[in-house]
C-alpha cells in the first residue's frame, strides 16, 4: 500500500478543490484495491464537519499547525534548503511514500516522489483577472512545481494541452485524470421535495453550483436572465457556492446589486454555500 500525503484545502476558501480531494479519496477507497492510502494533513482548527467525509476508512487524518496556511509560509526556507523540511519531517514520521502537491511547492531537492496537480491555467487564459504581482506569484509557483514534480496531474485534455503549450518541459510528465465521479451518499440523504421546501423553490430551475468567483462569470448569467425577461421568457437560476472571492472580495455584493438593479426578483437565487 502506497501511503500518499495530501494537505486538505480550506473548504471555505476553495470549495471546489476541497470537494475534488474528497472525491479522489472516495474513488481510491472504492476502486483502488487498497493500493493507495491517503494520509490527509489538516489544520489544527479545521472544523469537524469538514473532516466527516474522511471517516469510514476513506483516509487517515492528521492535524498539524502548518497545514492551515499551507506550506507557502516557509518558501524562504525551501529556497535555502531546496526542500520543505517541516513537511518532510511530518511525512517521514508517518511513513509517507508519495506526496500529492496542490497550490504548494515542496522544493527542488525534495527526496520523495511528488505528484503536482495543476487544476487550470486561468492566469494564462484570463490574465486580466490578476494583478501583476498575483500573476507573477502564480507563474513562478507553476514553473517551480512543474520543474521539480515527478508527475503532473491535470483534470482535462484541454488543461494538458495548455500545460504542454505554455511549459514545453512538462510534456513527458503530464497525466489527465478527468472529473468523472458519482455524488457521495450525502447528495441523496434528503428527497427533492425536501430540498425544494427548504430553499423555497417552485417550478423548473437551472442549478448553478459554482463558487462566486469572478472567472465563473455569474454576471453574464444575470444579464442573460434580463434578456430573457425582456423577451417575455421566464427562467429561474438557483446558484450555490462560497460567496468570498479572495482576489475580488467585493464581487458577491456587486452581483447581488446587479440582480437587484435589473429587478430580477426571484429569477436569480443566491443560496451561498449549502450542504452537499
Amino acid at each position: 500500500m502506497i501511503r500518499t500525503a495530501f494537505v486538505l484545502p480550506d473548504r471555505q476558501r476553495w470549495t471546489g478543490g476541497y470537494q475534488y480531494f474528497v472525491n479522489l479519496f472516495r474513488v481510491l477507497k472504492r476502486y483502488g484495491r487498497e493500493r493507495v492510502r491517503p494520509v490527509v494533513y489538516v489544520a489544527g482548527d479545521s472544523p469537524e464537519e469538514d473532516l466527516l467525509p474522511m471517516q469510514s476508512g476513506v483516509a487517515d487524518v492528521i492535524r498539524v499547525p502548518w497545514a492551515g496556511t499551507g506550506q507557502r509560509s516557509s518558501i524562504a526556507g525551501i529556497l535555502m534548503h531546496g526542500r520543505n523540511r517541516r513537511a518532510l519531517s511530518a511525512y517521514r514520521e508517518h511513513d509517507i511514500q508519495v506526496v500529492f502537491e496542490s497550490a504548494a511547492w515542496h522544493g527542488w531537492r525534495f527526496p520523495l516522489p511528488v505528484i503536482a496537480w495543476l487544476p487550470d491555467f486561468q492566469h494564462r487564459r484570463l490574465a486580466g483577472m490578476f494583478s501583476r504581482r498575483a500573476w507573477l506569484q502564480r507563474e513562478i509557483g507553476f514553473r517551480a512545481q512543474i520543474s521539480s514534480a515527478t508527475a503532473i496531474m491535470l483534470s482535462s485534455a484541454s488543461a494538458r494541452d495548455d500545460c504542454e503549450a505554455f511549459y514545453p518541459g512538462a510534456a513527458d510528465k503530464t497525466h489527465v485524470i478527468p472529473f468523472a465521479v458519482e455524488p457521495g451518499d450525502e447528495a441523496y440523504a434528503v428527497s427533492e421535495n425536501e430540498i425544494r421546501a427548504r430553499y423555497e423553490i417552485s417550478g423548473p430551475y437551472f442549478y448553478l453550483p459554482n463558487q462566486f468567483w469572478r472567472h465563473k462569470n455569474h454576471a453574464i448569467v444575470i444579464e442573460a436572465l434580463r434578456i430573457l425577461r425582456d423577451r417575455g421568457i421566464g427562467a429561474t437560476v438557483v446558484a450555490s457556492g462560497a460567496s468570498v472571492d479572495p482576489r475580488h472580495p467585493a464581487l458577491f455584493e456587486s452581483l447581488v446589486k446587479q440582480a437587484h438593479e435589473l429587478e430580477l426578483g426571484e429569477a436569480f437565487r443566491f443560496l451561498r454555500l449549502i450542504p452537499r
